[in-house]
């Protein structure tokens, strides 16, 4: 490719105007947890001898949920449901609230999810999901006039890209500027490789480009861009915030690409052929759920011996303490469910879980002090909550240096599926012994637990009443 072509690329832009002929989702927030509350909802009013009213029952129906205590949870908030009926999740005949439904989409991932608040245990079926999402190409955003019959299948456009520049360079790096001046504007899947031509070019170039077109153009799309929470859903790719992206996972992506395409959508643009398939419960290659092991509401041995097994990171990686935890909102709203849980196989999973992190934590410690020359001390590193129980307020114990001496630490070990903006719950134990040891209590948050590589934050003792608000969730009673 010429330089020419890539100036009169960045000319048209600004002629066009700067968000015109990109990709469109709707503005609304895109929260997985509401996504799923709201069609769990749906479902529950599908089941209503006579349906009418939805506006009015998804209102009462969420107060009965803790979730939506977090929440700014109005009559008028039925109107969320944008986000999953964009996300082919449930749908509305003749565009009405009151004929909503679900999809056959949701009703294979409710197949294996017991209660809304536990979808996450099997969020590879919203991964798939996700990457089925079709966005329209409008030809001017801020008007919302789509180009007629226009789609594409953003995260399929999105993987391959990254794909093929991890197979020129070695790596994946595609920086955020790149995203919104480039892939954004992709109109169909084969485009990739013309995608692929100016991002190449506009590396070899950069500083011999019109710098204050460039920003203008970025800055001008960007704030009417709001991607940021799907890419966060998607596992096998690292989104950092208005930074870049990465692939997490090569291997899974590069089996996606070959799926889709060999499938009859590779080319596709015609907006309602997508959003039937969209909303049906297949995947770009037979069923939704095909070839993936899943635990059912029949959960067995077996199926628990794979969760434990096949679903474990490589390695954690050390991350800052994110911004983005979510905030503890007051409320005066007192919430009453009744509600048949399966408690016996939710500790189940839960039991896992947390074995599975604790197993990642204790090796990280282990070869950290290897790494620091201390191999007698990784030799000290104790997995106490396996070799003495539960109920000491820690898991391992391990070795810190402090000043010019190693010093013993005591791990508290908390998990996740979900990314980094879920709280964590504490116990009186752990918070006791947090103030007694101080700097010498660590919390290790492990999040995206489905990952390759798990992030882990650090949380000391002495910091976590100065970080963190503690709510009580439980009381216990005495008599007066």
């Amino acid at each position: 490719m010429a330089k020419q072509d890539l100036d009169l690329y960045l000319k048209k832009i600004k002629e066009d105007g700067f968000t015109s002929n990109i990709w469109f989702f709707t503005k609304q927030s895109f929260d997985n947890m509401m996504i799923f509350y709201y069609s769990y909802i749906v479902k529950r009013y599908e089941e209503l001898p006579v349906r009418n009213n939805f506006p009015d029952f998804y209102y009462k129906t969420g107060l009965e949920y803790e979730y939506f205590n977090n929440i700014t949870h109005t009559p008028e908030t039925y109107r969320n449901g944008v986000i999953s009926e964009s996300l082919g999740l449930v749908e509305r005949e003749d565009r009405s609230y009151d004929k909503i439904k679900t999809t056959p989409a949701f009703k294979i991932i409710d197949k294996y999810t017991l209660i809304p608040e536990n979808f996450e245990e099997n969020n590879i079926l919203f991964q798939r999901q996700i990457e089925k999402l079709v966005v329209n190409v409008n030809k001017n955003l801020r008007k919302y006039e789509e180009v007629k019959d226009v789609s594409v299948f953003m995260v399929m456009v999105l993987y391959k890209i990254l794909l093929e520049l991890q197979r020129k360079y070695g790596k994946t790096l595609l920086s955020y500027e790149e995203f919104i001046l480039f892939v954004i504007r992709v109109r169909k899947y084969s485009d990739w490789k013309q995608c692929i031509e100016y991002i190449e070019e506009y590396r070899k170039r950069d500083a011999e480009y019109n710098v204050e077109l460039r920003n203008e153009i970025y800055n001008e799309t960007k704030k009417d861009i709001r991607f940021d929470n799907i890419f966060n859903s998607l596992e096998c790719i690292q989104y950092e915030k208005n930074e870049y992206f990465k692939i997490v996972d090569k291997e899974y992506i590069e089996n996606v690409i070959k799926i889709f395409e060999r499938s009859e959508y590779v080319e596709c643009t015609d907006k309602e052929i997508m959003l039937n398939f969209l909303r049906s419960d297949n995947y770009f290659s037979g069923k939704l759920d095909d070839r993936i092991v899943l635990p059912t509401r029949e959960l067995n041995e077996s199926d628990e011996e794979y969760s434990y097994n096949q679903i474990k990171p490589e390695k954690i990686q050390i991350i800052d303490i994110p911004e983005n935890i979510k905030k503890y909102k007051l409320t005066d709203k007192v919430n009453f469910i009744a509600r048949k849980t399966d408690y016996l196989e939710l500790n189940k999973k839960k039991y896992y879980r947390g074995l599975l992190t604790e197993e990642l934590v204790y090796d990280f410690e282990k070869q950290r002090l290897k790494e620091e020359g201390r191999e007698d001390l990784a030799d000290e590193v104790k997995w106490v909550s396996q070799e003495l129980g539960d109920g000491l307020g820690y898991d391992i114990k391990s070795f810190q240096k402090f000043g010019h001496e190693y010093q013993e630490i005591f791990i508290e070990v908390k998990g996740t599926s979900e990314d980094e903006t879920q709280p964590f719950d504490i116990t009186k134990n752990e918070y006791n012994l947090a103030k007694e040891k101080q700097k010498n209590y660590k919390i290790y948050r492990v999040i995206k637990m489905k990952n390759k590589i798990a992030n882990c934050y650090i949380i000391d003792g002495d910091k976590l009443e100065e970080l963190f608000e503690l709510i009580p969730q439980l009381y216990k009673a005495y008599k007066k």
